[in-house]
Parts: structure tokens; sequence; C-alpha cells
């Protein structure tokens, strides 16, 4: 067994939707105790072991007064039509509206204070001279708008997808649906909200139907998925992935696709990539923390949150692959990690830690 695979078998715990299976503790040469459970990066159980009892998203309700506790988080959660926190693009809260051509009307409602701000489209269907406009069935003889008529393109419109006017009174249709799943609202494509791999705070703020989970410890924000059997169960973006349990991944080809504490990689080696966890960190090996993206270390960084106030390492195979100041330990024939050096008292150790002998010829602190 390889050691990226080794660490990464406690992912079962996730992708089973809260599978917390637990294993003998294995002793290492330096006699301290280490079990699976102790390097997993996936133990959300407060935040999992009633995934299936959670109900499906509630709607939008435009004329609420007081907004979402998530608006303003800077992520399009169920429930809002957008959210001030997000500067720009798909979920920007719109300040002043535009109709897409001149046979709408725009009018800008609901609050970016409450999460739902949006613009308004009518159609304007009336024959009226001089309003630029020529709605459908309208010719030069009701309405002077027709009588010297250029027609325009989608693209020439702005709009990207639904029905518009050409500004001739003709119907055209622009884009057959939008790319991943998103929605259309008032002619342009709109991002799906809380689909695989978006921040959440809990399972019923993903539009992932009732199987939905959210995890949290080590998933900066809360990352949506659910448990997945084949492909097909997955919203396109995402695939069906993990280890004997599966739950859905949300794709990628690049780091910058993924949210901050995320990076693009196959955690589960099944040539896959997927926005996973990662150390990200700046914390070096043996430091305290709560979460596997404070670390450092990269994709094979991470915390052992069962050692008193969390412990900063890196899978290894030998002291080359460990930072300055630490050394690799082997606690069994398939499982080392880089623990931080020490001297030969425990003095340069946090507290509750010991330094013990490596066979390395090196000490290093351990719980």
């Amino acid at each position: 067994m390889n050691h990226i695979a080794m660490r990464w078998l406690v992912l079962l715990v996730l992708v089973s939707v809260l599978v917390a299976s637990c294993s003998p503790p294995r002793r290492g040469r330096g006699g301290s105790k280490i079990d699976d459970s102790d390097v997993t990066i996936i133990n959300d159980v407060d935040q999992l072991d009633d995934a299936h009892q959670h109900e499906d998203t509630p709607g939008i309700d435009d004329d609420v007064s007081i907004p979402p506790a998530s608006c303003g988080n800077g992520v399009l959660n169920a429930g809002e039509r957008c959210d001030p926190g997000i500067v720009s693009g798909p979920g920007a809260c719109p300040t002043t509206c535009a109709a897409a051509d001149s046979c709408q009307r725009a009018t800008l409602a609901g609050s970016a204070a409450n999460c739902t701000a949006r613009c308004e489209l009518t159609a304007i269907t009336a024959c009226i001279d001089g309003d630029g406009c020529c709605p459908a069935g309208c010719t030069a003889q009701n309405d002077n708008d027709c009588a010297a008529c250029s027609s325009q393109t989608c693209a020439q419109l702005g709009v990207q997808c639904g029905q518009t006017n050409n500004g001739c009174g003709t119907t055209i249709q622009c884009g057959a649906t939008c790319p991943n799943s998103g929605t259309c609202v008032g002619g342009q494509c709109q991002a799906p909200t809380n689909t695989v791999g978006n921040a959440c705070t809990s399972a019923m703020t993903c539009n992932l139907g009732s199987t939905a989970i959210c995890p949290t410890r080590d998933f900066k924000n809360g990352y949506c998925s659910k448990p997945c059997a084949t492909q097909s169960e997955c919203p396109v973006g995402s695939h069906c992935g993990g280890f004997a349990d599966k739950a859905c991944m949300l794709d990628c080809t690049l780091d910058s696709q993924c949210r901050d504490g995320y990076r693009c990689y196959d955690v589960d080696e099944d040539g896959r990539k997927e926005c996973w966890p990662s150390g990200v960190g700046t914390k070096a090996v043996g430091a305290d923390c709560t979460a596997m993206w404070q670390c450092a270390g990269g994709n094979d960084g991470f915390c052992i949150h069962s050692w008193p106030a969390g412990y900063c390492t890196i899978d290894c195979t030998n002291d080359d692959q460990c930072p300055v100041g630490s050394s690799c330990y082997w606690f069994s024939e398939d499982a080392s990690l880089c623990l931080k050096n020490c001297t030969n008292d425990n003095s340069s150790c946090r507290p509750d830690y010991v330094c013990l002998e490596n066979d390395f010829d090196s000490n290093v602190c351990m719980h």
C-alpha cells in the first residue's frame, strides 16, 4: 500500500456518509499509539450523523424583511437572489438594470441588504410610435418604430439565454441551455446555487436533496456533497468518487478553480481530479491545528486531530521528504509521518508531548 492511499483510507468517513469506523491501535517503534482515525482529515460526525433527515432547500422569498443568515457571506446560497459579498459576476447584487433590448422595460426590485435584489423585465407589447420598440405583430402602419428596422443577434443584444425580440418584432432563441446546469434569469446565465463543492453551513443549505451532506472539519467553510453509487447521481460538473463508499466530488483541472483551502488533485487516485482539502497553510510540522488547511505540506500535509490541540504533519517514506526540523517516524510498516525534532528532554516539545528517540538517529516530539 502506498502512503497516499494509506493516508486517505479514512476518507471512508466522509464518502460513506458518516461511517465512523475504528481500528485497533497500532504501536510505533517509539511505543506510542496511533490508529487510522489519528490521521483522518474527515471526521465530521457532528454535521453528518443525521444527514439523511434533512429536507430539501426552501424556496426564495423575495418579500422578506429579515435577510437569510447566510446573506453577505460571499456565496450564493439557497434562498438568495444575490449576495452583496460577491463583488462581480454571477451572484452579485445588481445596482442598476438595463433591458436586453428596446422592447423590454427593466426595473430594480428587492434589496442587496436582504439578498433579494434582482432585475425584473416587462415586455412592451403595445404598438406605440416613438418608444423605440417594434413589438411582435406591429407594423409600420400602426407603429413608426417598425418603419426602418434593423434586426440584431443575441450577441449584439447581450442576451445569453432564453427568448428575446430581435428589434424588428421577431422573437429569437438565444442559447439552448446554460452551462453547468445554470439557470436563465433575465436573459443572463446564473451559476447554480450550492451544488457539489460549494460552501455550506449545514446540509440543508446544499441544493442536493434530502441526502445532502456538509462536512466542515478540514473542509474550509463546508463542502456540499451527497453519497453516490454511480456517476448519474452526481450533478453536472462533479463526479462520483472516493473509496469503498463514494460521494460526489467537484470536478477541476486547475488549483485556481478551487476555493480557498482546497487544491485540484486526484485524492482517491481514480484518474480524475477534484477540488479537495489540502495543506495550504503556513503551520510547520508539530504546530497545533484545528484543520488541515492551516498546515503546510500541500496535498500530503494534514492535521492529526486526535493528538492534543492537533498536530500538523506530512506523509513521508524517508527523512528527505520532511521539512528541516522534522524527521520521518515509522509507526508501522505502512504508516509513517513527519514529526518535529527535539532535544533529549521534553522542554522543546509542546505541553502533553514527549521527546522520543527515532530510528533515524534523531528525536521527535509525539503524543
